[in-house]
């Protein structure tokens, strides 16, 4: 059998009728009445005990599963968010392998966690080279307050453990609402909090293509962390952070130190650093509070160490930018004698338009470009790209489209 993919959205607020719903349109587009693999997306409405019983009832116990909580879901025409959003993807192939991991334990134990995922991965023999997607739960309440747990550790195990030689590659730090409640996730048939998954697809000639879309642009000149412990800045230029955040951002914008979290963001160029402008060589790291007594800055993530070279970047949404982007991206599998299977599109929550500010949503751009191909996209913590150079990072406010594509 070709391979065959679709994908299926749902806002019914029935968990049970919602995974049946969106997995019934999912193969309804695939035109299959069964699949190898179903990757599923809900908000944290939905129980996810009954969301998988809806979708079992439709797929049966043969289907692979792997999925979690999203703050929204994207497919080809639906997208929303913060509501009952729920989406499913299936690929029906005879050609494709489909390989799926699990290594629990995340919480507080990132490193260690990403090290033996990655070892799993390794210790797997493949008939062509692999293509990898993961996740991780971002959201940490083991001990009942919320902690994040970080993607840079993470990473870092994963990247050891590979040797530096990482596969075709990307990822997200998944969560189900901005109000960070608990988390799940999806192996199969088992229901897990604070996780690392990962799916793999091999043979048949499948590759993972991927761009990076930004929506920031550097707002300053370069500065340099002095001053930082773990994911907090405490001195940038031997300054306190909000201080001298303070002077980049203006006193007339109107923002106090209060309105920093989730909207300063900083840049780390990993491309050429007095060359033109490129999305594609920078990191983003977005500002989630302020610690006032320290005038420091609590970040997403932990690697903008002492000596780190920064930038204030400024949010702007070039939304033709991101249709050519994935035109582009289309243009070039077509010109390597090959046919688009599915796109997946991992999409900062901050993005969206109700929390951006913007009365129009990014996504429908993305939507636009891709036309039929089936689409599952969701609303993310933390994306995780691969760059031009092969590294594997940790990214925020960023919109990375995967696409897997066949030999036509």
């Amino acid at each position: 059998m070709p391979t065959h993919t679709g994908s299926g959205f749902s806002e019914c607020t029935d968990s049970f009728q919602a995974g049946a719903e969106a997995a019934a349109a999912a193969l309804a587009q695939a035109g299959v009445s069964a699949c190898a693999l179903a990757i599923l997306m809900t908000t944290s409405r939905h129980n996810p005990h009954q969301f998988l019983a809806g979708v079992r009832a439709v797929l049966g116990p043969q289907t692979q599963v792997l999925g979690s909580y999203a703050v929204g879901v994207i497919t080809n025409t639906c997208l929303g968010y913060d509501g009952y959003q729920c989406g499913v993807a299936v690929v029906a192939s005879d050609t494709i392998r489909v390989n799926l991991f699990l290594e629990e334990h995340l919480a507080n134990n990132e490193y260690a966690c990403g090290h033996a995922l990655a070892q799993q991965v390794l210790g797997q023999a493949y008939d062509s080279p692999p293509n990898l997607l993961f996740f991780y739960d971002s959201v940490n309440r083991t001990t009942g307050r919320f902690r994040m747990n970080m993607g840079t550790p993470l990473l870092a195990g994963m990247s050891d453990a590979l040797g530096g030689q990482w596969p075709a590659a990307a990822g997200a730090g998944t969560m189900g609402d901005m109000q960070f409640r608990e988390s799940f996730q999806w192996f199969n048939d088992r229901i897990l909090s604070c996780s690392a998954t990962a799916l793999v697809l091999s043979g048949g000639g499948v590759r993972l293509h991927q761009v990076i879309m930004h929506g920031c642009r550097p707002a300053s000149a370069y500065h340099t962390v002095t001053k930082a412990e773990g994911p907090i800045i405490l001195e940038i230029d031997h300054r306190p952070a909000t201080e001298l955040l303070a002077d980049l951002v203006g006193g007339d914008s109107g923002l106090t130190f209060e309105d920093y979290g989730w909207f300063i963001t900083l840049g780390v160029n990993k491309g050429d650093k007095w060359g033109p402008f490129r999305e594609q060589d920078y990191a983003n790291r977005m500002c989630v509070g302020v610690d006032r007594k320290r005038n420091a800055l609590v970040m997403v993530e932990p690697d903008l160490v002492e000596g780190s070279e920064i930038q204030l970047m400024r949010r702007a949404f070039d939304f033709e930018y991101i249709y050519t982007e994935t035109r582009n991206l289309l243009a070039a599998i077509a010109a390597d004698g090959r046919r688009p299977l599915l796109a997946f599109y991992i999409d900062c929550a901050g993005r969206a338009g109700a929390y951006s500010g913007n009365d129009q949503e990014e996504a429908r751009e993305v939507q636009k470009a891709l036309g039929t191909i089936p689409l599952l996209g969701f609303y993310s913590g933390v994306e995780i790209a691969q760059l031009p150079s092969g590294n594997v990072v940790p990214l925020d406010w960023t919109g990375v489209l995967c696409i897997w594509s066949e030999v036509v």
